[in-house]
């Protein structure tokens, strides 16, 4: 992907460094963060009649 306008983000030390899962990854390849602020649950499914 090309970075038009921004930067990375990148560890600047050991301590930064962590471990990302392949859900985190898709993220950063889609352009978005790794550290999402607001989890969407799944509904249950409900019966309407």
């Amino acid at each position: 992907k090309r970075l038009e306008n921004g930067s990375f983000q990148w560890p600047r030390s050991q301590d930064e460094a962590r471990e990302i899962t392949p859900q985190q990854y898709r993220w950063l390849l889609e352009g978005l963060s790794v550290d999402q602020k607001k989890v969407i649950h799944p509904l249950e499914k409900k019966r309407v009649l």
